[in-house]
């Protein structure tokens, strides 16, 4: 994900945006002092040059790269392309609009370099030079020899399809979600949907326009399909309104690569929706879906204010994020598009990559097979949307959001669950007490994704020291109440730090909801179950060494913090 709404916490970025903004305002300012007088094909220009300057701007910042490159590239190229532009605008005559002149473009030629510096040094003046020279020195091998084009498109080609071999199929073809080059080089018949990459179907229309292309006599007879979201979008989004026609007219005809092969059959199968309901929530507060047994689909309604519209016309609005917790226990985080959520998408199960849409594909045209049970689904138990960066952030949207789900007439999903604890949760108290065990706690943070619930998470790792083996499992205990965290998991780091082959699942990681945690304040401490599920070791002790052991949980109604014990200074 680009972390184009934290710009301000980013140097990088902060810096490019600045220094843009004042070279542009430089620019429109000094600009038309170097002409000799107004005239309106002077204003045209300086219209132009504005509009010009403020594309460059949203080309380069609206989708910001985290890295300082990319996108940022277009803001510094454009800038620099002003040094010739305005030369070219007008004569200037005079030795004071010249001198002030010659200022502009040094000062346009600073600003350009300190935008992205990495792109200029790259670009030293011999690889420059060089680069032209090879470049007008295959322009005139092909105009003098153009037979070779034709070689060197289908060596190009084939490079290409060796990537992704893509069978040549009867029939016309599509390929979900972009990557067109490769069914271009498999000599494929090309049946594009309207808008033929996905992630450009970012609002209900053109999202309804693809799905009307599916349902239409022109859809194409095959489709190499493959789950590929953009910066960490939700999955589901990109032109979700379509799943369910994928569903309905196709069925998985075999697999090559990453991609599904899906052809068209003959008569679709019927579907129908068994309830929907609109539910009114509010920004950063939960929904809970009350019943997931069965697919459900969703719109959510998120409307703009006066001053999120205003940055979206001139700038960008603060992104929103969507935190799922689904039936296994797990949390999922991703960037939700406003104007994509407008347009149904699958909202339960949840869909991570390929492979789970293949389930829930072969599910929905199968909905009543026997061997269900045995391709369980993540099921989302509730969720939450917030605005990305701090409390700044909400006065670009409106509070009150609506969602609507709808909920398939299927048979019953078979949901994952979290892992059971190989030691009953209640029955821990009752082991025998073994005291410390070799081990730390590397983390142990609250986390509120945005304003959402808050949730303990933690890590780190412990041995049963008396069998010189991995611990059975691992349970968090809060005051007086009891958690499971996790069997235990793979560190085979340990083995070497602490010479025992036997100590290699001796990991623990996982996250508990204070929902249920009563006001007050309360001890934490990891509990670790022994291998023969006998007894109980209690760790504390943090791998800082400026923590003493033992930490408070101090909790109070929806706000929460951890009070650590802290070293004495030696």
């Amino acid at each position: 994900m680009s972390i184009n709404t934290l710009f301000w916490l980013h140097p990088v970025l902060l810096r490019q945006i600045l220094l843009f903004t004042c070279a542009a305002a430089l620019i429109l300012t000094v600009a038309p002092f170097l002409s000799a007088g107004f005239s309106r094909i002077a204003l045209c220009r300086w219209l132009l040059l504005a509009v010009f300057l403020f594309l460059l701007f949203k080309a380069g910042f609206v989708r910001h790269d985290s890295d300082g490159g990319g996108h940022g590239a277009i803001a510094c190229t454009g800038l620099f392309l002003c040094v010739f532009i305005i030369p070219l605008m007008q004569p200037i005559s005079g030795r004071k609009r010249l001198v002030a002149a010659v200022a502009l473009m040094a000062l346009i030629l600073a600003a350009s370099w300190r935008i992205q510096p990495g792109l200029l040094k790259a670009s030293n003046p011999l690889l420059v030079f060089d680069r032209i020279v090879r470049m007008y020195s295959t322009l005139g091998h092909n105009l003098n020899n153009p037979a070779s084009l034709p070689q060197q498109f289908a060596a190009k080609r084939e490079t290409i399809h060796a990537t992704a071999p893509l069978p040549n199929l009867p029939g016309t073809s599509d390929i979900y979600s972009y990557n067109q080059g490769l069914l271009f080089s498999s000599d494929n018949v090309w049946n594009p949907r309207p808008v033929f990459q996905s992630y450009s179907a970012y609002d209900k229309n053109l999202a309804n326009i693809n799905r009307e292309h599916l349902l239409s006599d022109n859809a194409p007879d095959n489709i190499f399909f493959t789950i590929q979201p953009i910066d960490h979008r939700l999955p589901a989004l990109e032109d979700g309104a379509s799943w369910p026609i994928l569903w309905r007219r196709y069925q998985i005809n075999g697999e090559i690569g990453p991609f599904l092969i899906l052809r068209r059959q003959a008569a679709a199968i019927a579907t129908a929706t068994v309830n929907e309901q609109k539910i009114s929530g509010r920004l950063r507060q939960t929904v809970n879906i009350a019943d997931s047994s069965r697919p459900i689909f969703a719109t959510v309604s998120i409307q703009p204010t006066f001053l999120g519209k205003m940055l979206n016309l001139f700038f960008k609005p603060p992104e929103l994020a969507i935190t799922l917790q689904t039936s296994d226990g797990a949390f999922h985080k991703h960037r939700f598009i406003r104007r994509m959520g407008e347009a149904p998408f699958l909202l339960s199960p949840f869909i991570a990559d390929t492979g789970d849409f293949a389930k829930i594909a072969r599910f929905a045209r199968n909905p009543g097979l026997s061997d269900n049970g045995a391709t369980p689904f993540a099921t989302v138990k509730r969720f939450w949307i917030s605005p990305v960066g701090g409390k700044w952030a909400d006065i670009a949207w409106q509070k009150d959001i609506t969602v609507t789900i709808s909920t398939s007439a299927t048979a019953p999903l078979a949901e994952m669950r979290p892992a059971e604890a190989p030691v009953a949760t209640t029955a821990v108290a009752s082991l025998a007490r073994f005291g410390e065990t070799p081990g730390f706690i590397d983390e142990l943070s609250l986390e509120a994704d945005e304003g959402g619930p808050m949730r303990l998470q933690t890590r780190g790792w412990a041995v049963d020291e008396k069998a010189r083996q991995s611990p059975a499992a691992f349970f968090l205990r809060i005051g007086n109440q009891r958690f499971f965290l996790s069997a235990a998991q793979n560190r085979p780091d340990l083995i070497t730090a602490l010479g025992e082959p036997k100590y290699g699942q001796s990991g623990f990681s996982g996250a508990v909801l204070l929902d249920e945690v009563p006001d007050g304040d309360h001890t934490i401490i990891i509990e670790v179950i022994n291998q023969a599920k006998t007894g109980v070791y209690e760790l504390e002790r943090f791998s800082s060494k400026k923590l003493k052991p033992g930490a408070i949980l101090r909790k109070k109604g929806d706000a929460a913090e951890l009070v650590f014990k802290k070293a004495s200074i030696e």
